[in-house]
């Protein structure tokens, strides 16, 4: 409902099994405050489909403390089973507030008509060698297949340092695909992809 709420934070445990949404009354309606003192992600999750939608998710207790004490992590996505699949969705949400917003452990991340702001890395593809690659029997096709589809569409940045990092490593770094970055307004970036050691393949901007 509408109202602003502290949160220690939010567990989607695998329990949970398959899809789940968080829906707000709307940006600025509905806030979700994280206690930036708890020394973990603020959420933490372990199913696949996933989606937050009209709601502002905030690093800190104090929304005016712009770019004072943030949460370190915000989203982490990373299946127990190590399956490649996390495809979670954020649309129309303010986020704010964060070091990383979101970390990816496998494939599927949309933002969607999203506000971020005030944050070292909106999303941080993370390179796993454990997660399984697919089912091909053609390793070059099974590794294509694995790390895909990170999208932001008709966001605004606001003071976000990156828009995309790329850590972790093995031989899954060179294989970060579909990276999507369309339509959005960008306020005092520096770096739209973080990737030094990376390969990004098929990606549309």
């Amino acid at each position: 409902p509408k109202g602003s709420f502290r949160v220690d934070y939010m567990d989607l445990v695998a329990a949970l099994g398959f899809g789940i949404d968080i829906i707000g009354d709307g940006v600025k309606t509905t806030n979700i405050y994280f206690d930036q003192n708890q020394n973990r992600e603020a959420i933490s999750c372990e199913i696949e489909f996933c989606q937050f939608r009209d709601i502002s998710l905030i690093g800190s207790l104090d929304e005016s403390s712009y770019g004072g004490n943030r949460t370190t992590a915000g989203f982490v996505g990373k299946l127990p089973s190590n399956y490649p699949d996390i495809d979670v969705t954020f649309f129309n949400c303010e986020i704010v507030q964060w070091g990383v917003f979101a970390k990816i452990h496998g494939r599927g991340c949309i933002f969607e008509s999203c506000m971020l702001g005030v944050m070292t890395s909106a999303m941080e593809i993370v390179c796993d060698d454990s997660i399984v690659h697919g089912e091909s029997s053609n390793l070059m096709q099974a590794n294509f297949a694995t790390m895909r589809h990170y999208t932001f569409r008709n966001c605004r940045f606001d003071n976000v340092s990156r828009a995309y990092a790329v850590s972790g490593s093995g031989f899954m770094l060179d294989y970060i695909n579909s990276v999507v970055f369309v339509a959005n307004d960008i306020t005092n970036m520096d770096i739209l992809i973080d990737a030094p050691t990376a390969v990004i393949c098929n990606s549309t901007i």
